[in-house]
């Protein structure tokens, strides 16, 4: 059995070659790896329409994809004429929770299941959250500010000019989007002795409240909140939901905090928020144009803390979603249903065969 496996430099080839080969050595007599790795300087010179997040360009990808029967990449672009050449293929895995940058349609026509890593950063994103929310309350970088600025005195003399902020402890959290990143950072949030209200129109009250938490509507969760943070996972037609009038409608001592999709907050409407004083402050992972543009206003503010797109990169993430690909893909090669797949549908219809 060939498998092209395509790496990058934060998910090398080697390293899924050694997970795989681990899992799937019991499984397949007979393995032949084909590896390659997209580098930070592989920046993609052609647009791909049918598919989206991609890294590097899909001629590598055709000149070895012949004859492999397992395709397993990170963000390579495995577009509908690269799956086309692929005549072999009975399986796609991606290191991915979302694999966007693969044309799923033409693989399920094809009948070949897409396979993924789901949950593989959830903890990191969650951590990351928590984080955020610490660090813009208590104003942490502005306390590091202060101390490197050399204004420190002793003896208290300097004790109400010191960045300070609410604790984190018995406020009301507002988490909107209750998946696996949502309910890691509930649970993380528990010992802060903290209030948490959740809304996710696709989780049912019983299941939230089971859990220990306030199942809110959203307009319930916006007005009662001390901290909203966002974890949903909307289409891009969703772009600016979290507007001026959800603003209006939290705290003025309320926080804000998005590691989930840049896109889902107007930023002109947060800037404008958080000049005028309807929320106390902002903490963003994500933004609606990336990288951040030097000329943003919200660099300006420092009730604001900003990180560049880094909650879902920690350095376990690599072994962990290597380590889940290669249990979902042991799980198709074995004949079961792997948990993980984002066209079930295609196992109906049987195994892809070759030449399909």
């Amino acid at each position: 059995m060939k498998i092209l496996v395509v790496g990058d430099e934060f998910i090398s080839s080697k390293l899924l070659q050694k997970r795989l080969h681990l899992r799937l050595k019991p499984i397949v007599k007979e393995l032949k790896y084909e590896l390659m790795d997209f580098k930070e300087t592989d920046a993609p010179t052609e647009e791909y329409r049918d598919i989206d997040e991609y890294w590097g360009n899909t001629k590598p990808l055709l000149r070895k994809i012949d004859g492999c029967e397992i395709l397993v990449i990170v963000d390579a672009p495995v577009t509908k004429e690269v799956i086309e050449a692929g005549k072999e293929l009975r399986v796609i895995g991606c290191t991915r929770g979302g694999p966007v940058n693969v044309n799923i349609s033409e693989a399920t026509r094809r009948g070949i299941p897409v396979l993924y890593a789901a949950g593989r950063n959830s903890s990191a994103v969650a951590d990351l959250t928590i984080g955020l929310m610490l660090a813009v309350m208590r104003r942490i970088a502005m306390a590091e500010g202060f101390l490197r600025s050399g204004k420190w005195k002793r003896n208290k003399q300097d004790t109400f000019d010191k960045p300070s902020g609410p604790e984190l402890s018995g406020k009301r959290i507002g988490i909107l989007g209750f998946g696996q990143v949502g309910k890691k950072v509930a649970k993380r949030l528990s010992g802060f002795d903290t209030q948490i209200m959740v809304c996710d129109p696709y989780v049912s009250r019983k299941n939230i409240e089971e859990a220990g938490y306030v199942c809110a509507s959203l307009g319930r969760l916006l007005k009662e909140s001390d901290v909203v943070t966002l974890h949903l996972r909307a289409p891009p037609e969703r772009a600016g939901w979290f507007d001026m009038e959800k603003f209006r409608s939290m705290k003025r001592t309320s926080y804000i905090v998005n590691t989930s999709r840049g896109y889902l907050v107007n930023e002109g409407d947060l800037v404008k928020a958080l000049k005028e004083g309807f929320i106390a402050g902002a903490a963003l992972d994500v933004f609606e144009t990336e990288p951040l543009s030097v000329g943003s206003h919200l660099l300006e503010m420092d009730n604001v803390i900003l990180t560049p797109h880094v909650a879902g990169i920690s350095a376990e993430v690599p072994y962990r979603s290597s380590t889940i690909l290669a249990d979902q893909l042991a799980e198709y090669l074995t004949g079961k249903r792997p948990a993980n797949i984002l066209n079930p549908e295609v196992l109906k219809r049987g195994r892809a065969t070759k030449g399909r």
